[in-house]
């Protein structure tokens, strides 16, 4: 019923729908070398067949990847598949994660491209808060960093993390949302694909937002100075915070500790896409004792990915 096709030189590509009756199909494309979803959309055709192309983003340097996975499915079931290899493949750094994901820009800005002006040294404790599938945690791996501690509350990508991250003496990995208190908190799980959206807040207004659909579930969570002081741990080096909204919360749950913080890598939003989120502004006036020294809009201008240095230290 559906023909996909990959012409390289033109990073184009094409699917041809044989079927008689309207129907409407979603296509998600996967890097073979470690296996992030790269980018995901959707074709309807009107019937008596049709012919498709669809070039990649902007953002997908397709050199970094030896070829490429397409999967279509028709609601929640997949029809169709195809596989292009065009060079030798390098799996080395190859994540366990769900089919419908998308985090290779992640590891594209982190891994390839150097997106993200940090230098880490072999002292350096780093915290991954919001760790969706463990792509920051490796990366910071590498660059051989004493202890990594990762937090993931979805209970779906906190598996995925811990896959990721098995048999690596050095990276913990926690199921617990950062919050104000200690217990268990009310948690905004996003279901229809990108589960790396969820939140301690609903949704807003904002049409990106819109096309989340969250399920509320709940998950433990923790005070991070409570935890920290429990753990008899003194000091964050590198945080790095992905919390869909929720960064006023985490920040102030630093405690004493945000004083002695030396970097902190941050995404917050440009407009609100949560209930009760702050943006931009605000996350610099809560972090008086840092000097913003990089920030990038992200996600069609909704959000920025933000660097800020501790001007004490």
């Amino acid at each position: 019923m559906l023909d996909i096709n990959y012409i390289p030189s033109e990073k184009k590509f094409t699917i041809i729908y044989s079927g008689e009756k309207p129907n409407s199909f979603h296509f998600n494309v996967r890097d073979l070398n470690t296996n992030l979803g790269v980018f995901g959309w959707w074709v309807d055709f009107k019937g008596n067949g049709g012919y498709s192309e669809w070039f990649a983003p902007p953002y997908v340097d397709a050199s970094y990847c030896s070829g490429f996975e397409v999967f279509g499915y028709e609601g929640e079931n997949q029809v169709a598949y195809n596989k292009f290899q065009f060079k030798k493949l390098d799996t080395t750094n190859y994540f366990s994660t769900p089919h419908r994901e998308q985090c290779f820009d992640s590891w594209e800005a982190l891994f390839y491209e150097n997106e993200i002006p940090i230098t880490f040294t072999s002292d350096d404790v780093v915290y991954d808060l919001g760790a969706n599938y463990g792509v920051f945690s490796m990366w910071a791996l590498y660059s051989k960093v004493k202890q990594i501690y990762a937090f993931e509350p979805t209970p779906s990508s906190y598996k995925y993390t811990q896959k990721n991250t098995k048999n690596i003496p050095n990276i913990e990995v926690f199921p617990y949302a950062i919050s104000s208190y200690n217990g268990k908190t009310k948690f905004y799980e996003v279901y229809n694909g990108n589960v790396g959206a969820s939140s301690l807040f609903k949704i807003s207004a904002h049409p990106r937002s819109q096309q989340w659909l969250q399920k509320e579930i709940e998950v433990e969570c923790i005070h991070l100075e409570d935890w920290l002081i429990k753990k008899q741990i003194s000091n964050i080096d590198i945080a790095w915070v992905d919390v869909q909204g929720a960064e006023k919360i985490v920040f102030e749950s630093f405690g004493k500790y945000l004083n002695s913080t030396k970097v902190i890598a941050t995404e917050v939003g440009n407009v609100p896409l949560y209930q009760g989120a702050i943006v931009k502004p605000e996350l610099d006036s809560l972090l008086p004792q840092f000097e913003c020294v990089s920030s990038t809009l992200v996600g069609g201008n909704t959000e920025i990915d933000a660097i800020y240095l501790n001007k004490n230290l």
